[in-house]
């Protein structure tokens, strides 16, 4: 069961580094309440990206501001090794 469950985060990851453009990182301010799990997440500034490639062209990935580094490395890291999280 932890084998798959890693696998398919992997794979979303993998996904995620192959359509988001990490070019165009827009800052916004948004205020809102995420609930995750049995907790309540706020979220004040979020960065986005866009995802040109994903199905319809219109997505974005959104993530806490506090994270957009971290996350950006992460998604270069995995589009440097040929877009593999296992390689």
């Amino acid at each position: 069961a932890e084998q798959k469950r890693l696998r398919e985060i992997g794979a979303l990851l993998e996904w995620l580094a192959e359509h988001t453009q990490l070019s165009g990182a827009e800052l916004l301010e948004v205020g809102f309440e995420v609930p995750i799990g049995a907790r309540v997440v706020h979220l004040r500034r979020v960065a986005q990206w866009p995802m040109p490639t994903a199905p319809s062209g219109r997505l974005r990935l959104s993530v806490p501001a506090d994270h957009q580094e971290s996350i950006a490395q992460l998604l270069s890291y995995i589009k440097g090794r040929g877009g593999k999280v296992d390689a």
